[in-house]
């Protein structure tokens, strides 16, 4: 039975994740017409430009966040001479951001990598 959850889980997990890529494609939409209006930029290229740049600091949003781990934690305690406490639903809720951010990043970049197929 657990295996259903899991699934559900990790559907759950891309139905989100392709929600926040569809409001990261508007955003960076908005900000390619804004480069065509005011630079002059060719729509497509800024469309490009901005949606590789949102995937790839999405990507490495998502990568530092999954860092966080009881060791690394601890070692935050001993450096900083503080009492920083995380228990391990914390620890789950970090690693389901953490993916959320990685897999829209992946999907945004999929996203341009199509368009640049497509357009070129």
């Amino acid at each position: 039975m657990r295996g259903v959850w899991d699934i559900v889980k990790y559907l759950d997990l891309v139905v989100s994740s392709l929600g926040e890529s569809a409001v990261f494609s508007a955003g960076c939409a908005a900000v390619a017409l804004v480069g065509t209006v005011v630079l002059g930029v060719p729509f497509q290229d800024g469309f490009g430009l901005v949606l590789l740049v949102v995937s790839a600091g999405l990507m490495l949003i998502g990568g530092a966040m999954s860092f966080v781990t009881p060791g690394k934690v601890r070692a935050f305690n001993v450096l900083a001479k503080r009492k920083v406490k995380m228990e391990a639903d914390d620890y789950r809720r970090t690693e389901n951001k953490a993916a959320l951010y990685s897999l829209t990043g992946v999907l945004l970049f999929a996203y341009s990598l199509l368009l640049a197929a497509v357009l070129a």
